[in-house]
């Protein structure tokens, strides 16, 4: 008896590789949506090859005690129309204190993967996950690109996460929704828990 009861747990599981859980919240990720110009000088921006926007933030959150590495995270574009090329970076920070993309802070620069429509983020290092840790997306956007970006959204990739966050993420779509037509894009939180 003992046996099939083992057997059953194991079929129920989403991989079958290990026992069904019930949720909780030991795992969070929120991603907020924001689209702030980091840039004060109009001379900076064609320096760069356009406007620094903060695009929004990541939030992992964790109240187990296991370790966790983070070493990359994807984006998926979905809009109305492709991107060509998207140059962005990731930052973190220690502190509560407001964020600041200076060199310190990098955590990476991203790559575009312009037929899966991916911001690819492989980090230099791996990211310990402490109780919680916040990331940054920084988008260097062109004029033209703007208008185009605000229609869509980045949806978060869970299957490129760590297992535990990945099992939080099944259940809610986690993503920067840029949407005009929403009364407070500036605002969208989207929490992931498990």
């Amino acid at each position: 008896m003992k046996r099939l009861n083992i057997l059953v747990l194991l079929l129920l599981s989403p991989s079958g590789l290990y026992p069904a859980t019930q949720p909780t919240d030991d795992y969070t990720i929120t991603m907020q949506s924001t689209w702030k110009d980091l840039e004060q000088d109009p001379q900076q921006s064609k320096k760069f090859g356009g406007k620094w926007i903060l695009a929004g933030t990541i939030t992992f959150k964790k109240k187990a005690k296991d370790t966790i590495h983070l070493n990359r995270l994807y984006l998926q574009w979905e809009g109305p129309r492709k991107i060509e090329n998207l140059v962005a970076s990731l930052y973190t920070s220690e502190s509560e204190a407001e964020f600041l993309p200076i060199q310190e802070n990098l955590v990476c620069d991203g790559i575009w993967n312009k037929c899966r429509q991916t911001l690819i983020f492989n980090f230099d290092e791996a990211e310990s996950l402490g109780w919680r840790n916040n990331f940054y997306l920084v988008l260097t956007v062109q004029d033209q690109l703007e208008p185009l970006l605000k229609m869509g959204k980045f949806s978060l990739v869970s299957t490129m996460l760590p297992e535990p966050f990945q099992e939080c993420v099944s259940d809610a779509q986690l993503c920067f929704d840029y949407n005009p037509q929403k009364p407070s894009f500036k605002d969208d939180v989207r929490v992931a828990k498990r």
